[in-house]
């Protein structure tokens, strides 16, 4: 069966916050679209359908409200509910 995807993916490298219920991990971003991202999996405590966010720090602070759509023994997949961008802490 052929994947299909809507976005374009782009390679990426960014360090980024993924915040579940219960816990935050410094972890790092594989690839990312409109859509989503592939984030490195710091644990194996994720599931499909799980609801969780991750901040990334850019020119400005993001923060994606995330689903996770896949789960793999060392990436997780998620696809982006919405978006904030976050005021500069000074």
């Amino acid at each position: 069966m052929k994947e299909q995807r809507r976005n374009i993916r782009v390679a990426c490298a960014e360090k980024c916050v993924l915040h579940h219920p219960n816990w935050s991990y410094l972890t790092s971003v594989k690839n990312i679209s409109f859509g989503g991202a592939l984030v490195h999996s710091p644990t194996h405590d994720l599931h499909v359908g799980d609801y969780c966010k991750v901040t990334m720090d850019g020119n400005a602070i993001r923060e994606y409200s995330c689903k996770i759509v896949r789960v793999n023994a060392d990436n997780v997949a998620l696809t982006f509910t919405d978006m904030h961008i976050l005021p500069p802490v000074v």
